[in-house]
C-alpha cells in the first residue's frame, strides 16, 4: 500500500488474483466471475477504469466459454464480429466504451431477443436511438436499473464494475430488485 508502505494482500479467484475488491459492492459477482474463467487480469480489479472495446469483446468471449485472454486484437475482432456484437468496420479495440455500447454488444451476444413496448424510465435512452431497444431489453431482464431512477448513464463510459454487475445479471438472470449500478 503506497500509504502505509504495507503489502496488500491478493485474493485469487480461479485464475485471477485482485488485491482491490475487498469494499465492493460487486465482490460476489467479481469473485464468482473469475473463478468461471470470467475477468481481467493484472494484479488489481480497478473498479472505475473504463472498459475498452477489446476488454468487452474478451469478456463477451470467455463468458461463452473461449478462453480470449492472449487472443491478438485481430483475433478478438474477427470473434466480436461473428458474435454480432460489434461490426468490423467498427472495430477500435482501444477505444472506451459507453454503458450504451456495453448493453447493446450484450444485448446482439444474447440473440437480440425480442422486447416488449413498455416504457423505459430512463429519460437519457430515447426512443429511435440504437441502444433503446438494448436497454429495453436489459431492463426488463432485471441487467439493469440504470444510474438512478430516472437514469441509464447511456453516455457515461462504462466501467469494469459496471460491466460485471451487467454481465453477472444476464448470466445468472437474477430476479433481484432493481438497484441502480
Amino acid at each position: 500500500d503506497a500509504l502505509t508502505g504495507k503489502p496488500i494482500a491478493q485474493e485469487t479467484y480461479g485464475s485471477y488474483a485482485y488485491n482491490d475488491i475487498g469494499s465492493l459492492p460487486q465482490k460476489d459477482m467479481i469473485e464468482k466471475l473469475a473463478e468461471a474463467g470470467i475477468g481481467f487480469e493484472g494484479a488489481g480489479f480497478l473498479p472505475e477504469k473504463a472498459l475498452t472495446m477489446r476488454d468487452a469483446a474478451r469478456i463477451l468471449c470467455e463468458s461463452a466459454g473461449s478462453d480470449a485472454r492472449g487472443w491478438d486484437d485481430e483475433t478478438l475482432g474477427m470473434e466480436a464480429g461473428y458474435n454480432g456484437f460489434v461490426a468490423s468496420e467498427d472495430w477500435e479495440p482501444e477505444r472506451e466504451i459507453t454503458r450504451a455500447e456495453f448493453v447493446t454488444f450484450l444485448y446482439h451476444f444474447a440473440g437480440a431477443p425480442a422486447v416488449s413496448d413498455a416504457e423505459l424510465p430512463f429519460t437519457d435512452v430515447p426512443q429511435g436511438k440504437y441502444y433503446y431497444t438494448p436497454v429495453l431489453w436489459a431492463w426488463e431482464n432485471n441487467i439493469t436499473a440504470g444510474t438512478s431512477a430516472t437514469s441509464f448513464g447511456s453516455k457515461d463510459p462504462c466501467t469494469r464494475a459496471q460491466i460485471v454487475s451487467f454481465l453477472y445479471q444476464y448470466l445468472t438472470r437474477a430476479e433481484a430488485p432493481k438497484q441502480p449500478e
